[in-house]
Parts: C-alpha cells; structure tokens; sequence
C-alpha cells in the first residue's frame, strides 16, 4: 500500500518537535484548581483544632503533590505531619499553630525557607506557623510564615 504522502526525515523531527513542545507546554501550565486552605464546617463537625489543621495542611501538601511535572511547587511526597497549638501572649484568644512535616522535592521553592536537606530529596522537619480563623461556613488557614 502506497502511502498519499512521503515520509522524510525531516517530517519526522517536526513530528517530534512539536510532540516535545505540547508535553512541555502542558507540563509547565499549573492546574485550574484553588489553593485548598479551607475545610467546610459540615465537615469539621466535631474535631478538635489541631485536627482541623492537620487536615488543611495535608489537603495542601496534597495539592502540591497534585501538580504536574515542571510547575512551581511540585513535591513528590510528604510525611511527618505535625500540629502543635502555640500561645499568643499578645493575644490569648487567637487559634495559632507551629505545623512540623517533610517534603520530598527538587524545586527550589521548597528549599529556600528551613528544613534539613536529606538523602533522596526530602526536606526534613520544614515548618510554618499558622493561624486557624473561622467564618459562617468554613475553617480557613492563614500563613504567618516561619516565624510567629
């Protein structure tokens, strides 16, 4: 069978080409998907604050797991999740949180902030303090960062 058309080299590293550029386009575009830092009241029902942190901030690590290939912020894996409540002399009725994990990554965004550097990419014992504030419908998370 003959074909309509000839197939030459040079058709062939255009095939290619274009192939690589679609992959990497697609690879490099971040997903259309809001950062999780909140959990529905419905679904907090019942659970203490720190559980209700540990749950925001494993959404979290779950959706920069998520994240495609070559975006900013892509980890491969987390462990080592751990939520201890702190005190706010300044304020004593504010819900402020010391959360400890591990991250498996090769992008630098990761590794600029704390953490040990360990073998096979993972970033031990990174944290943040966080601040738990809640509304009419929801728990939402707010980042102050890795110092209170």
């Amino acid at each position: 069978m003959k074909l309509p058309f000839t197939i030459t080299c040079k058709s062939i590293v255009i095939l290619v080409i274009v192939c690589i550029c679609g992959v990497v386009h697609y690879e490099t575009t971040p997903p259309r998907q809001l950062y999780p830092d909140t959990l529905n009241l419905i679904e907090a029902g019942g659970l203490n604050d720190s559980t209700i942190v540990y749950r925001i901030v494993e959404q979290e690590l779950a959706f920069h797991k998520s994240k495609r290939l070559l975006v900013e912020g892509k980890i491969f894996d987390y462990k080592n999740i751990f939520v201890i409540p702190e005190e706010n002399p300044e304020d004593p009725e504010e819900k402020r949180f010391r959360v400890t994990y591990s991250v498996q990554t090769k992008d630098d965004y990761w590794k600029s902030d704390n953490g040990e550097p360990w073998e096979d990419d993972w970033i031990l014992n990174k944290y943040t303090y966080v601040r738990l504030e809640k509304d009419i419908t929801r728990y939402r998370l707010v980042n102050l960062g890795p110092k209170p």
